[in-house]
């Protein structure tokens, strides 16, 4: 693959590369688990408020548990695993807003799609969660957005799955999202500074420019198409889920989940690029195998974090 970055906006020197994790589990004190995840200046901080039985009981599945996220800022909206519900119920709203009152949102563009996002969010957990094993309950997951510097969504996934792992929910699996920033070469040719001989030839699908994690300045780059995968963690090379944006903005990737926990993400706009032309599967196909190569990482990260907690909290429960 062609770099044609000769330096990321953030510092980085190639295009394959993800940004520097941090993770800090157990942060909130009322909350049954909670993280914060942090991708080079992106953070987001989760809460896990459950499994608890739900105050009305047409809400709850007797034969699964129910999972809600709600997304925290202007503009947010909530996701439910019904399909049916957008508002979060009050016990997560004042949870939320007594634990994350200080957050400071520094971008809230994201949040302007938070809908669908929650959404997307919630069909991925549910995939992953044993859902079969806390019936005629709910998981009430709360998203604060720190800060927002790009690749927000996967933040924002890892976040909660760090948060679940924090409560001790049964996981049949961990998703790991990563961020695909695909330049066009009507866009990387102005915007990137590409190679002028190459202005008359047609640039095949192998040689175009993808980035791995990219950051705010790249997501917004004219003609650029961003694809957000989740990928199970056991089997790096099945693909949960996508979603797909334009220069910030979503494009309709929608997600269903079958009766089998098999989770289908389907695209309903086919033109990803502007000016009429989409995505080529060659292209597509790159994107998915970045992603593979770059979740072990993620996971590896993961398992780090979860034995510091465990180490952390041993020498404090055996201290004297």
């Amino acid at each position: 693959m062609k770099d044609h970055f000769r330096c990321r906006p953030d510092g980085r020197s190639s295009g394959g590369t993800l940004r520097p994790l941090a993770c800090e589990m157990s942060c909130l004190q009322r909350a049954d688990g909670s993280a914060l995840w942090k991708a080079g200046s992106t953070s987001v901080l989760a809460a896990v408020y459950g499994p608890v039985a739900p105050r009305q009981s047409s809400k709850e599945d007797s034969s699964k548990a129910i999972i809600t996220v709600l997304c925290k800022g202007s503009g947010t909206g909530t996701g439910t695993g019904t399909g049916g519900q957008n508002t979060a119920t009050e016990t997560s709203k004042n949870s939320a807003n007594r634990e994350s009152s200080s957050s400071s949102f520094s971008n809230n563009e994201w949040l302007e799609e938070s809908s669908s996002s929650s959404s997307f969010l919630v069909d991925m957990l549910m995939a992953c969660v044993n859902i079969e094993s806390y019936k005629r309950s709910v998981i009430q997951i709360v998203l604060s957005i720190i800060q927002a510097d790009g690749s927000v969504l996967a933040c924002a996934l890892h976040a909660a799955v760090a948060a679940l792992l924090d409560a001790g929910i049964e996981m049949n699996c961990l998703p790991v999202a990563t961020t695909c920033l695909l330049l066009h070469p009507t866009s990387h040719d102005s915007d990137i500074g590409g190679d002028d001989d190459d202005d008359n030839n047609e640039t095949p699908a192998s040689s175009l420019p993808l980035f791995l994690d990219p950051v705010e300045d790249e997501e917004t780059i004219p003609n650029s198409s961003t694809i957000t995968f989740v990928n199970d963690s056991e089997h790096p090379d099945k693909i949960l889920g996508c979603q797909t944006k334009i220069m910030g903005g979503h494009v309709g990737g929608k997600s269903t989940r079958s009766n089998d926990g098999t989770t289908t993400v389907t695209n309903t706009n086919k033109q990803l690029q502007q000016g009429g032309g989409g995505i080529e599967l060659e292209t597509f196909i790159m994107s998915i195998e970045a992603a593979s190569r770059a979740s072990p990482a993620v996971v590896a990260f993961w398992r780090l974090a979860v034995e510091q907690k465990v180490t952390r909290e041993s020498q404090t429960l055996w201290s004297s």
